[in-house]
């Protein structure tokens, strides 16, 4: 048994105990005075979360007073409710410390009064007992929501110019005062497609790959100077030269102004130099093509000024930038009439207005240029965006006279093809009635009186014949026979032969040379002579001068490319005279068919378009040059012969008859029975096909059995052309007589070149025609003789 203590031991026992709660009760004071007063939030939790003690600084800071807290839950009272689960765990851990001291730290949002949530950093400290309970815990604080929103701020700050950092297209290199890398941008590394990092390398080696800095280093520069410089750089991936770069230095100076480090702007501009040389490349191109423009090209800024004009401006029109510095100059100069200078200046006005920019706004103006001369010009005006004017000119006068001539040539065409089956066909009668008059001829007696008759029919044949002559000189193929002629003994003979006539008119004659031969028909050219001299001599009702000159001239491709003529040796006609002359719009209209400046019925308007007919049709050319009271000259071009002339034989007008059978071609009935009836008079058998089809049957039949074939020349179906390839197909020594009423050209020609034996115009007497059969027959004959 343990022995029993005795009341001494008792009471020293009881005394230690006394001096115990002592030291504890001091050393709890000892605490709570700290708690009390230290600078921090303080609490005491009991080992069930009960508050057992607050200081000043926790209630001040929560809002609370010490009675309303202590006993209370620190859970319910000062936890969220959203984390107040997590909190507890945290609590029921640092409950279950072992360790002697039992110290923990964590952080939590607590719930105050006054200003709401506040984020608390905590330390804990557990008291035990002597055997390991624990007693309580107290809890030091400290308030870090200041700092926390300040951190947040900042953080946030961070990240928004972080983004701004990275964003930007720009490379940005940070760098310090050693040229290290401090700091670089997203577009930064992606220029460079480093993968490793590029921060804390030299910049010359993180960069360029280079042992030492680059000799046009701006950073350097920048950090000596204190300034901004830059320097344009190569891009250099992989040792490859990938492009240029354009590199600015900023220097970073500190409170003292010196540099502590560079901020570095690096610009990848390798496109912007190609784009560069390519705009720089292309206004080379485009300043030579405007330089070069066979178009006259003008700048003209929004006020009116000329800000520039290209040579071929000035080509044109003869002005300068200093002749028309305004647009009030140019209309001025270039429109010296007011009227039509109003006229000018209103379209280009209104069109202004009307047409968006980028649109032409062409428009036609005779321009008077600065030696007087006017030209037609074509302006193509547009607007541009910052509202100049780009304005081409193009001088289209040539063009413009080429048009009319066209106009003309078309107009001659399609009058020539009418007027040429008008005399086709009025020929085809004429021959119906000159075949009759023939064979009444025949039949009468020399002292017959209806033979004077017949010879005034004849005579009105002869001048129909002239008539439908004039038509077919403007018609396509109006040359009939041609051959080499002395252009000066034509003229010169024509000219004597009318002034006889025309007292009242003096011709004057110049001749260089006594002979100039062009290939031409004589009765034709003497028509257009003759037409000329007329149209003088209406131009001088009360008499005048008249001037004829004769010469060879060259004419080059420039010359003759107006008038659809070749370049070559010309003989020149000139006829001038001293008449009333012409205006400018007459002059343009004085080859029409069927114009005439003369009363009604005093004119037919066919002599000029005749004469300018027949002379188009001899490959020449024939122009007016006329103003009014000043009087006119016509100049006739005729191509210079290198033919001789041979001397014409004349024949006596006889009827020759002869025997043989001849196929007679034509698609006219009233021809059909007049020529058989002619021919068969002529003392020939007589075959008639009414078209090219039926005569080749008849070819194919006979054979050699005919003598010739007359062949018309136009007929529907199977033409001429055709038909005559047929026959000598089937006989190639067939001879062949073409008629037709047209004039020798176009497919009689072609008929001729391809061996045909000779041709026949409508309306044809039968003297004529018997001489025809003669030639062609005997020369047959002695061909197969041969």
């Amino acid at each position: 048994m343990p022995e029993k203590p005795t009341y001494e031991a008792l009471e020293k026992r009881i005394k230690r105990l006394e001096q115990t709660e002592k030291a504890l009760i001091a050393s709890e004071q000892k605490w709570r005075d700290i708690l009390v007063n230290i600078p921090q939030i303080g609490i005491a939790l009991d080992p069930q979360a009960r508050i057992i003690f607050a200081n000043d600084h926790f209630l001040k800071l929560t809002g609370w007073k010490a009675n309303e807290v202590i006993d209370q839950d620190w859970f319910d009272l000062f936890i969220p409710v959203n984390v107040r689960e997590a909190v507890r765990n945290v609590f029921s851990t640092v409950m279950s410390q072992q360790d002697t001291l039992g110290f923990s730290t964590y952080e939590n949002q607590i719930v105050t009064r006054c200003s709401g949530l506040r984020d608390v950093a905590w330390s804990n400290v557990l008291t035990k007992d002597a055997q390991g309970n624990i007693l309580d815990v107290t809890c030091l604080g400290i308030d870090l929501t200041e700092r926390n929103q300040l951190e947040a701020t900042l953080n946030a700050s961070e990240r928004f110019l972080s983004t701004i950092f990275d964003s930007i297209q720009d490379g940005i290199s940070v760098l310090d005062a050693q040229l290290n890398v401090v700091r670089v941008n997203q577009t930064m590394r992606d220029l460079y497609a480093h993968e490793q990092p590029l921060e804390g390398k030299k910049c010359y080696e993180a960069y360029h790959g280079r042992s030492k800095p680059c000799s046009v280093c701006p950073t350097i520069r920048s950090l000596s100077s204190g300034k901004l410089e830059m320097s344009e750089v190569p891009l250099k991936v992989q040792e490859r030269e990938m492009g240029i770069l354009e590199l600015f230095a900023f220097p970073m100076l500190d409170d003292s102004g010196n540099s502590i480090g560079a901020v570095e702007f690096v610009r990848n501009v390798t496109d912007r130099k190609r784009a560069e040389s390519a705009l720089r490349e292309s206004e080379e191109r485009f300043r030579a093509l405007v330089e070069k423009s066979p178009l006259g090209i003008s700048l003209i800024a929004d006020d009116g000024a000329y800000k520039y004009i290209n040579p071929q401006f000035t080509n044109i029109f003869g002005y300068t930038l200093e002749d028309i510095p305004t647009g009030n100059a140019w209309f001025k100069k270039s429109f010296p009439d007011k009227a039509y200078r109003q006229k000018a200046i209103t379209k280009w006005v209104e069109d202004k207005k009307q047409i968006n920019v980028g649109q032409a706004r062409p428009r036609v103006f005779t321009v008077t240029c600065k030696d007087g001369e006017q030209k037609k010009i074509h302006f193509r005006p547009v607007t541009m965006e910052n509202h100049d004017q780009f304005v081409s000119y193009e001088d289209i006068t040539e063009k413009s006279m080429l048009e009319q001539q066209l106009l003309q040539a078309q107009k001659f065409e399609a009058i020539g093809t009418l007027a040429g089956g008008i005399a086709h066909n009025f020929n085809n009668i004429l021959m119906g009635i000159q075949g009759r008059t023939s064979l009444m001829s025949l039949e009468l007696m020399p002292s017959h009186p209806n033979l004077e008759h017949i010879k005034s029919i004849d005579a009105c044949i002869q001048s129909a014949t002239g008539l439908t002559k004039q038509l077919l000189g403007f018609a396509r193929g109006g040359k009939y026979e041609v051959k080499a002629i002395n252009i000066n003994a034509l003229v010169l003979n024509s000219a004597t032969m009318f002034s006889r006539t025309r007292k009242e008119i003096n011709v004057h004659t110049k001749m260089p040379q006594a002979q100039l031969l062009v290939d031409a028909d004589r009765g034709q050219i003497e028509q257009v002579l003759l037409n000329l001299y007329i149209n003088a001599w209406q131009a001088m009702p009360g008499g005048g001068e008249l001037y004829l000159e004769t010469s060879a001239v060259s004419l080059d491709d420039n010359d003759c490319k107006p008038f659809d003529a070749k370049p070559g040796r010309y003989a020149n006609v000139s006829i001038t005279d001293t008449g009333i002359g012409m205006d400018e719009n007459t002059c343009r209209r004085i080859f029409d068919p069927f114009f005439t400046t003369k009363e009604k019925r005093r004119g037919t308007g066919l002599g000029l378009a005749s004469a300018y007919g027949i002379i188009k049709n001899h490959g020449g050319i024939i122009t007016v040059n006329s103003k009014r009271n000043h009087g006119t000259t016509f100049n006739i071009y005729l191509k210079i012969s290198e033919k001789e002339i041979h001397p014409e034989i004349a024949t006596a007008e006889a009827v020759v008859k002869g025997s043989g059978t001849i196929l007679l071609v034509d698609d006219e009935e009233m021809i059909i029975n007049v020529s058989q009836a002619l021919l068969e008079k002529l003392g020939y058998q007589v075959i008639a096909a009414k078209s090219g089809e039926e005569a080749t049957e008849v070819v194919l039949r006979m054979g050699s059995g005919i003598d010739l074939v007359i062949l018309d020349v136009i007929m529907p179906g199977m033409d001429g052309i055709i038909t005559f390839d047929r026959i000598r197909a089937i006989h190639p020594q067939m001879p062949v007589l073409l008629s037709s009423g047209y004039a020798v050209d176009g497919q009689s020609v072609e008929i001729l070149q391809r061996g045909c034996n000779g041709f026949i115009q409508k309306p044809f007497d039968i003297s004529k025609l018997s001489l025809k059969i003669q030639n062609i027959m005997e020369a047959a004959t002695a061909g197969n003789q041969r």
